[in-house]
């Protein structure tokens, strides 16, 4: 388990993860869901791959593709689409 603090920026579509923006290129390399940036609030490509690029930064790319979708539906998919968000999440 890993709590993590996470802050997305709605203007930007840019997400930090404890402090440090997340690679968005990163996560694409290992599944292509949205090239065209990270989003959340709803369940979607751009939310799907905010939570690959999350658990990629704290485990395997194996428990990461595992895992990813449970994030999204548990997670990712709650936060306000229409603003940014600051939160803290235990996973």
């Amino acid at each position: 388990m890993a709590i993590f603090k996470l802050k997305g920026d709605k203007t930007t579509s840019k997400v930090w993860l404890n402090d440090k923006e997340l690679d968005l290129k990163k996560s694409l390399k290992v599944k292509f869901h949205s090239p065209s940036g990270f989003s959340w609030g709803y369940n979607g490509a751009g939310p799907k791959q905010l939570s690959l690029a999350i658990l990629l930064e704290f485990y395997s790319k194996q428990w990461a593709l595992d895992e990813y979708l449970y994030l999204l539906e548990t997670e990712i998919s709650k936060l306000p689409f229409d603003r940014s968000f600051e939160k803290e999440i235990d996973y």
